[in-house]
């Protein structure tokens, strides 16, 4: 999946033992945590501007992060503001008010869960989120004019 790191230099991202940190990440709209998105034109939005060494020149490139990225169970949420998944529980209670069914969830023991979902996908599915800096590895650093 992709990320744009936007403010934060990707050598700070490569070279640290956490990769990718919502700890230091801005308030996005469902909550603190790292978005990423299986279509690179959306993190075009979010892209780092910063200078790349090329056939013998610095040049001006743009930067964004292909990542692996543990998905987990996600749940798909209209919710906002979130500082971890919701518990798979609180979904059984609640799931006519705050939360979107999920489709990938058929078996009614997994809401009696103590466990929290993995990750939260937004409504149309195009944003993935976690909010565990341990579920992905930022593997390739992409630079383009």
């Amino acid at each position: 999946m992709f990320h744009g790191p936007r403010n934060t230099e990707p050598k700070e991202i490569y070279t640290s033992d956490y990769g990718l940190d919502h700890r230091h990440s801005q308030q996005g709209y469902y909550g603190n945590g790292i978005y990423f998105s299986d279509n690179a034109n959306y993190c075009h939005n979010y892209v780092h501007t910063g200078s790349d060494f090329v056939n013998g020149n610095f040049k001006s490139v743009k930067q964004i992060f292909l990542c692996y990225v543990v998905a987990g169970e996600s749940i798909k949420l209209s919710k906002q503001n979130l500082k971890v998944p919701p518990y798979k529980r609180d979904f059984q209670h609640n799931r006519q008010t705050d939360f979107i069914q999920s489709d990938k969830l058929t078996n009614r023991d997994v809401f009696n869960s103590p466990t929290r979902f993995d990750s939260v996908e937004n409504e149309d599915r195009s944003h993935l989120i976690i909010y565990d800096y341990n579920k992905q590895y930022p593997a390739y650093l992409l630079s383009f004019e």
